[in-house]
């Protein structure tokens, strides 16, 4: 099984020989060449990293050439042109050598500690493999040769190169460990503030894992951690979305990417928005309306939407807490809705509404009067009726004979009070509301 991937970084490839896994980068940036075996998976499993971001997913990473992985003096360029030894721990899964030359490739014979010896490669695109325990391939900058041992014994091992072998400059040796598990618990903390405890099975020195949130409409990232076990503090990105999910973003010790893993959900706090308006009014001018209403905690502007029966609409956003409208005849009645905006994300809150009522029907109401009895009458005038007050004047031959108030604008009439009998004849009734009124004459039979 062989399989592949490009990027416009990178070229990765991984492949499945005798029961190892073989992988390999190229990179475009700098000419790096990396790669690996892995003994403990299959290649489908391993490419899933390459899914993210083809890097190398070597879960070690080479020691320094001047130690091993227990710390005990490794071979250097001086002492290892006629061969030495490295001394490997047991009970690994695998151990990794990558062993290099400054002048050709290296090609050399191993001796473990159980008496088994195992050769390398002499030539690119060959692979030496022994048993399903050992398998080697020259590396393709053709100055390394790297080797695997599954399950190896602990001990020294003795490398020693073969008769034309290029001169070994360095040996570095890699743990090969199983994929990382992972395992979250997010509680909340204080205030909005929430707490996520980890803890990574099979870690590796050395690297680095990337906590991300995701929910509907966020990603935010948390921390990254480079420890095995601990807790983090967090603020819940604020978002519409309440369900997140935490990913794991397995790094190498520079930040490229290996693997992407789901490890947990929560609930997160719902979003801010600003609070409730107390109080919205209408008030009424002239010819004017005005529509103001009380701040809401929180807010940073406000939608406004009017309907007026007049056919207008008006809406559009303010950071004001008033509005005037004008052209307003007594006869338009409005309503309004009005909606606080705040928050990080400017999010809407509760919406307050209110109206304005006509101040007048359009009609004049005239009495008919008989015998000092007078009746109303609604005809079709010119007179605007106050929602407030009506007020009524009788005269005859210019003076007052008798005068009426309304103080209740819904019945829009106002009621005369005739304190003696009123001859029949032509009299004035002048009707009045605010500033303006009318006069009409009518007739008492």
């Amino acid at each position: 099984e062989v399989a592949g991937l490009v990027n416009d970084k990178q070229i990765a490839g991984c492949a499945d020989v005798d029961g190892f896994g073989v992988q390999g980068h190229y990179d475009f940036s700098n000419g790096g060449i990396g790669g690996g075996f892995f003994g403990f998976s299959n290649c489908d499993d391993q490419l899933k990293q390459y899914k993210e971001k083809p890097v190398t997913p070597h879960t070690g990473g080479f020691v320094s050439s001047a130690r091993d992985v227990t710390g005990a003096t490794q071979l250097t360029a001086a002492d290892t042109r006629g061969g030495g030894t490295v001394r490997l721990p047991g009970g690994t899964d695998g151990q990794e050598m990558l062993i290099s030359s400054s002048s050709g490739v290296p090609v050399v014979q191993i001796y473990a500690p159980d008496g088994q010896i195992y050769t390398t490669p002499a030539a690119p695109g060959q692979i030496s493999t022994a048993g399903g325990e050992f398998i080697s391939a020259i590396a393709p900058d053709g100055h390394s040769v790297i080797v695997f041992f599954r399950h190896p014994k602990g001990g020294l091992y003795n490398i020693q190169p073969t008769a034309g072998s290029a001169p070994i400059s360095s040996v570095a040796a890699a743990q090969d460990v199983p994929p990382a598990r992972i395992t979250v618990k997010v509680r909340h903390a204080h205030g909005r503030r929430w707490s996520l405890r980890y803890a990574i099975k099979n870690y590796v020195a050395g690297t680095q894992v990337q906590f991300v949130e995701r929910g509907r409409d966020s990603v935010h990232v948390l921390a990254t951690v480079r420890r095995a076990s601990g807790t983090i503090t967090f603020t819940p990105e604020d978002a519409v979305g309440r369900t997140r999910a935490i990913f794991a973003y397995l790094q190498t010790s520079a930040g490229a990417p290996l693997r992407t893993m789901t490890v947990g959900r929560y609930v997160a706090p719902p979003a801010q928005r600003p609070g409730r308006i107390r109080h919205a009014h209408f008030s009424r001018g002239a010819s004017t309306a005005v529509l103001s209403w009380t701040a809401a905690p929180g807010a940073r502007q406000y939608r406004i939407l009017i309907r007026g029966t007049d056919g207008r609409v008006v809406s559009g956003f303010t950071t004001r807490r008033r509005l005037l409208l004008t052209g307003v005849d007594p006869t338009f009645g409005f309503s309004a809705t009005v909606t606080p905006i705040g928050g990080p994300n400017m999010l809407p809150g509760p919406t307050t509404r209110t109206t304005l009522a006509p101040a007048s029907t359009g009609l004049v109401e005239l009495l008919r009067c008989a015998r000092s009895r007078c009746t109303p009458q609604l005809v079709t005038g010119n007179l605007v009726l106050s929602a407030r007050e009506i007020h009524a004047t009788l005269t005859r031959g210019g003076r007052t004979v008798a005068t009426g108030i309304a103080s209740n604008g819904k019945a829009s009439q106002a009621a005369l009070t005739v304190r003696r009998g009123l001859p029949a004849g032509r009299y004035g009734l002048t009707l009045t509301a605010g500033r303006r009124s009318t006069h009409r004459t009518i007739s008492i039979r």
